[in-house]
C-alpha cells in the first residue's frame, strides 16, 4: 500500500480490521490471528491523527474487544516519537531494540511506567539480539535475548 495516498491507506487499513473483527465475531473456531502495522509511524503520525478518525476508532475495538477474540495488534516502528500517544495506550506489551534517540525513548519512557530509568538508560546500549520487554505478563521489565531465525530462506524476485 506504500503506493497509495494516505487517504486511501487509512481507508483500507480500516476495512481490513473491521472484516477481521467481523469475522471473528461470527467464527469462534478461527485460529488466533495477529495483525502486524509495520512502519506505524508512516501510517499513525501525530501529524495525521485528525484525519485517521475512523482508523483509529477500528484500532481501538480490535485492541480492546479482539484479545477474547483471539485478535490481536501489533505495532511495529522504528521512530515511535512521531505516534500519538493513543498508541501507546493501545499496547500493552513493548519490545523495544536499540534506540538512540532521545525523541524516540521519550516517547516510549512517558507511557511505560514499570520501566526504570537505568534501563532506560541501558536501551542505547542494546546489541544485536537484544530487546528491553515490558509486559503485564512480567513481574518487571526485562532485557531479552532474542534468538535469530533460523531459516536461511533468501526472498528473490
Amino acid at each position: 500500500m506504500s503506493a497509495a495516498s494516505e487517504v486511501i491507506q487509512s481507508l483500507v487499513t480500516a476495512d481490513v480490521l473491521r472484516k477481521a473483527f467481523a469475522y471473528k465475531m461470527v467464527h469462534a473456531d478461527a485460529p488466533p490471528t495477529l495483525l502486524v502495522i509495520e512502519e506505524a509511524h508512516a501510517f499513525i503520525s501525530k501529524e495525521r491523527v485528525a484525519s485517521l478518525h475512523a482508523t483509529l476508532q477500528m484500532l481501538r475495538t480490535v485492541t480492546r474487544r479482539g484479545r477474547k477474540r483471539w485478535l490481536s495488534i501489533c505495532f511495529v516502528s522504528q521512530q515511535p516519537g512521531h505516534l500519538p500517544s493513543e498508541v501507546f495506550e493501545l499496547c500493552n506489551t513493548r519490545i523495544v531494540h536499540n534506540l538512540r534517540s532521545t525523541h524516540n525513548l521519550e516517547a516510549l519512557m512517558q507511557t511505560a511506567g514499570d520501566v526504570s530509568q537505568a534501563l532506560w538508560g541501558h536501551c542505547p546500549l542494546l546489541g544485536a539480539g537484544e530487546a528491553l520487554v515490558s509486559s503485564p505478563q512480567l513481574r518487571r521489565p526485562v532485557v531479552a535475548r532474542i534468538r535469530q531465525a533460523s531459516s536461511r530462506r533468501r526472498f528473490v524476485r
